[in-house]
């Protein structure tokens, strides 16, 4: 007799530290699962902050990129915004803006043409146009740091610097 009992303890305390296994796992996944939405949500705040950051010191210039750094993932997409700012005294027209990329596998185009020009706009003195640039990593590319080059051109353009380049993290 104290042996089937000794037997049924063990048992027992077998299948109490399964059940309490199964609900520690359990209780890991859901918090694992929770924290990783919230690092999801801090990481796409941080980048729009960081693209707003980048966009208050561009006033000054022809061309301004927010997020001037973004990261893709292979066979992914990311963007950017450019913005034209016409800070002359004369307006701006037939303002167009081309992307080349300088990478195989990464394809930029911009948002109003689905190409690699925008389509052509005219600025008055002291007014500026956005774009979205779409950046596009095929599952081929190879990880690191790609860029797309963006030369601006229209009548009226006194500034020098009329390209900027983004730079293109390649994660997996």
């Amino acid at each position: 007799m104290q042996k089937r009992g000794a037997l049924e303890l063990s048992v027992n305390t077998i299948v109490v530290i399964v059940i309490g296994v199964t609900i520690l796992v359990l209780g890991l996944t859901f918090v694992n699962r929770i924290f990783g939405g919230v690092d999801e949500t801090g990481t796409s705040a941080l980048d729009r902050i960081r693209a707003e950051l980048d966009s208050i010191g561009s006033v000054n210039q022809l061309i301004s990129l927010s997020p001037k750094n973004i990261e893709v993932e292979q066979s992914k997409s990311g963007s950017t915004r450019i913005t034209i700012a016409n800070l002359e005294s004369q307006p701006y027209t037939a303002v167009v803006a081309r992307v080349t990329s300088g990478n195989t596998g990464v394809r930029c185009s911009f948002a109003d043409t689905g190409q690699t020009q925008t389509q052509s706009y005219d600025i008055p003195s002291g007014k500026q146009i956005s774009v979205d640039l779409l950046v596009d990593a095929s599952n081929t590319v190879s990880l690191g740091r790609a860029l797309c080059n963006i030369d601006v051109q229209g009548t009226g353009i006194g500034d020098p610097d009329t390209s900027d380049s983004v730079f293109i993290d390649i994660v997996s």
